[in-house]
């Protein structure tokens, strides 16, 4: 019974969602058509609009992975608490993987200007000094950024390396933390544990780099919905509390390893593939291509990733009713369409 409650109101919460997100493409597509403010305001409320229209859509897919979840596991007061636990864990760790990228940034003498914890919609937000601390809902992903670009680049690449390589050291300090605290427990010592833990990271990274095919990222499991059931279900570690603190961090060390441009270990990369040019005198020109086209790659797999997987998704789901979702989308664009018009309408020339 309780199964059934919990999926009504988070369908309840879907609607509402899908109605905001209608809200907000009709306030942004209204902004981009009023001729009656500046370009400076108009910038401005097209951010605001867009963030809320991007907030909405990940919340629907978001809610639809939980919905999805619930269909195939039953609520319990065990799941609930792993649940609290795995969410409070993951944004302490992600807020400490962020202190490792602020700690350096500091003690190198930048202004930072942003702290960003998670994504989707603001929970907590304050200023201090120059720097704006601000905690979101889904605890996935975050940045520490520089105020001045400039002042930024004006650091050696050694400083800059370890800029990147803040959060790696944090979350590699923590995985160790937790092998220690799973082997004291088990009545082994301290060396132990940290010998454990070094044999521990070698075996996996040589089992992921076995086990790593393309249907790892392009699958439908990799699809938002897909990761959202698959991150629900890792909850239960947390029922062995330094286990799944041990796992979470791992996970985190080796995935910003990747040298992929938005990932720590792709700007490790960057720098290093410059400074290797540099020494083989390759023209700065050229040095300039190959690194934006290292980053427009990186970004392009992982856009890539969310739209394709996502289109995957939608695609067995369908199960060939094209048609129908044609014309479910074509209404949708007409409501938008119409009260979109109607706002202009009622807006003085």
């Amino acid at each position: 019974m309780t199964n059934e409650i919990v999926i009504l109101l988070l369908m309840l919460l879907f609607i509402l969602c899908f109605f905001r997100m209608i809200k907000s493409s009709v306030d942004l597509t209204v902004t981009m058509k009023r001729k009656s403010i500046d370009d400076d305001n108009r910038f401005k409320l097209m951010d605001k609009y867009q963030a809320r229209m991007f907030n909405n859509i990940l919340n629907i897919f978001i809610i639809s992975g939980c919905i999805a979840f619930l269909f195939e596991n039953q609520i319990t007061s065990k799941l609930i608490i792993n649940l609290m636990i795995a969410y409070v864990t993951l944004n302490f760790i992600i807020c400490m993987h962020e202190f490792g990228h602020y700690f350096f940034g500091k003690r190198y003498g930048l202004k930072i200007e942003a702290f960003n914890v998670g994504i989707g919609n603001t929970l907590f937000k304050t200023k201090i000094k120059e720097t704006t601390f601000t905690l979101k809902l889904i605890p996935f992903l975050g940045f520490v950024k520089p105020a001045d670009t400039e002042q930024f680049n004006r650091l050696r690449r050694g400083q800059k390396i370890l800029f990147f390589s803040g959060g790696l050291f944090v979350n590699y300090f923590f995985y160790v933390l937790g092998v220690v605290m799973i082997a004291v427990d088990k009545g082994h010592s301290v060396v132990y544990g940290i010998k454990t833990s070094f044999t521990l990271l070698w075996t996996i990274v040589l089992k992921i780099i076995d086990s790593f095919t393309l249907d790892i990222i392009y699958s439908p499991n990799a699809s938002i919905e897909g990761q959202v059931q698959e991150m629900l279900g890792m909850s239960d570690i947390f029922s062995e509390f330094w286990i799944g603190f041990a796992i979470i961090n791992l996970l985190f060390f080796v995935f910003n390893l990747l040298p992929i441009a938005p990932l720590d270990g792709g700007h490790i990369f960057k720098e290093l593939m410059e400074k290797t040019l540099r020494i083989l005198r390759i023209p700065k020109k050229i040095i300039t291509l190959i690194t934006t086209i290292f980053v427009l790659v990186g970004l392009i797999f992982f856009g890539s990733r969310i739209v394709v997987n996502n289109g995957w998704d939608m695609l067995n789901d369908l199960q060939g009713r094209w048609l129908e979702f044609t014309l479910w989308l074509m209404l949708l664009f007409t409501v938008v369409g119409y009260f979109t018009q109607r706002k202009l309408d009622k807006i003085k020339p």
